[in-house]
């Protein structure tokens, strides 16, 4: 089964192949063994997008171009995965509310799914740098957390949550969710 994934950034990759490692007994293929084809590919977003309306078109944007870097290598594939972390608010009574979330995007020929991870409350201070300031993510929380780059390993997860939910995880939650369909095909018509 060949996959191809629209990133190159390790929590990501390392949660697509947990995710499809766990799956494969409801997979219907012939090849049981499992190929990862990271692509360094464009959202067409913001670095840090900051609804779930942009969430789901860079998840889209991501799977679609993954998938059509893998048909110009002359690849034949059997799913296009996009991956995309951000921020999106809510207001409620009157107090704004950020979330940090994860979303992916499972493509298979011309069919798409999407998933989400749960969504964790952002720190005002945060959020203010964030969303006010137009300061990157990544960088603030370089300076909560103990250690530099936290973007390619727990991620803001991490800080947020002291170590008890990561990055990989959340993208590892989005991705199951978006694979339900292909998990469970005759619940989801996608076979007769």
């Amino acid at each position: 089964m060949i996959v191809a994934v629209g990133t190159q950034r390790k929590p990501k990759l390392d949660a697509v192949k947990s995710c499809f490692e766990k799956i494969k007994p409801w997979l219907e293929t012939q090849n049981d063994e499992l190929c990862f084809l990271p692509f360094a590919v464009k959202s067409g977003v913001s670095e840090m997008p900051t609804a779930i309306d942009e969430l789901l078109a860079g998840t889209l944007n991501r799977a679609k171009n993954a998938q059509e870097a893998a048909r110009s290598d002359a690849v034949s594939l059997d799913f296009a995965i996009g991956l995309e972390g951000g921020f999106f608010t809510r207001i409620s009574n009157g107090t704004r509310f950020c979330f940090l979330q994860s979303w992916a995007c499972v493509l298979k020929d011309e069919a798409f799914f999407f998933g989400s991870s749960g969504a964790m409350p952002v720190p005002p201070i945060v959020a203010d740098q964030v969303l006010e300031d137009g300061a990157e993510l990544g960088l603030i929380i370089d300076r909560f957390g103990a250690e530099k780059d936290i973007r390619s390993k727990g991620g803001a997860y991490d800080v947020f949550s002291r170590g008890l939910i990561n990055r990989q995880q959340s993208f590892e939650l989005a991705l199951m969710c978006a694979l339900t369909p292909f998990i469970n095909p005759e619940l989801y018509k996608l076979t007769e």
